[in-house]
């Protein structure tokens, strides 16, 4: 059988009807620890439409959510954090250099750039409590528990910094789909403002509806293969400004366009009803008196 259609095919059992099925009982539980939470009307009324394209589009833009300095500062101490100790990043070599370089070797933040499209801090939770600050917003927290019924679990923290070099794409520059659940959310936070040349995140509007491409026969797309299936109107470039957040179930087409003429730095967060692909042994790396300054909604994104 081929390889592809092989799959596709394991890809629909796991995640329409596998992961369908334990969403749903994970959702019963959540409900029932978050069942008394209580948003303003005028609230839940202003964000009727942010709600709405998700539905339909699978992604969101809301603008000017959380404050610029607070935002600009992270961005500050993570250059700080990269120039002082590299060891507190990751990063992948880009296929060009992964037979012919060791990646031990690469021992400074300016080297870094030459070999890889991108970097992310090591336990994010631990090294910029700001973060914290960002969990405490009850407009993102009432988006939430309108999206999902219930305040779901933070499942995930990232922190990436993308550079302007000459490498080609790899990895999450192409488009693909997250297989994370049946049913999740993440949060894109620009520190940095981010026109179409600074590397947008960019999605495939109703994709996370209409996958035509033999379902995930494959994981990574061209853009190419993604432009002969969806319209050019139909490719959303999330442009903002510092403050403004993006909220996307990148369980729809898309990717991270690298960027052309200045380093994007963002924080993403996931959201979900259990962890993400069920793997309970990947837990969030954090310190709890930090979980107990939050307000007592969003506590329960910990629990």
């Amino acid at each position: 059988m081929n390889k592809s259609f092989t799959r596709a095919i394991y890809k629909i059992i796991q995640i329409e009807f596998i992961y369908r099925i334990l969403f749903y009982l994970f959702l019963l539980k959540r409900k029932n620890i978050t069942q008394n939470i209580k948003f303003t009307n005028n609230l839940k009324n202003q964000i009727n439409e942010q709600i709405n394209d998700l539905e339909s589009k699978g992604i969101t833009k809301l603008k000017k959510i959380f404050n610029k300095d607070l935002l600009e500062n992270i961005n500050v101490k993570f250059t700080n954090l990269a120039n002082n100790n590299i060891g507190n990043f990751q990063f992948i070599l880009h296929p060009y250099f992964k037979n012919t370089t060791d990646i031990n070797s690469i021992k400074s933040y300016s080297e870094i750039k030459k070999f890889t499209n991108y970097i992310s801090l090591k336990n994010p939770l631990m090294q910029l409590d700001e973060v914290f600050i960002l969990l405490n917003n009850e407009q993102l927290l009432s988006i939430l528990e309108c999206y999902f019924g219930c305040i779901p679990k933070l499942t995930y923290v990232n922190v990436r910094r993308s550079f302007v070099n000459t490498l080609t794409d790899m990895e999450t520059n192409f488009y693909h789909c997250d297989e994370n659940s049946y049913k999740f959310l993440k949060v894109f936070i620009y520190l940095n403002d981010v026109n179409l040349e600074g590397g947008p995140f960019t999605y495939a509007l109703g994709s996370h509806k209409n996958k035509t491409l033999l379902y995930q026969s494959k994981y990574h797309y061209t853009d190419a293969e993604i432009n002969n299936v969806y319209s050019k109107d139909k490719i959303f470039y999330a442009t903002a400004e510092v403050g403004d957040i993006i909220l996307g179930n990148t369980r729809g087409f898309h990717k991270g366009t690298k960027v052309k003429n200045k380093e994007r730095t963002m924080i993403t967060l996931n959201f979900g009803i259990h962890a993400d692909n069920f793997n309970f042994n990947n837990k969030l790396n954090y310190n709890n008196h930090h979980v107990e300054k939050l307000n007592s909604n969003s506590k329960l994104l910990f629990i």
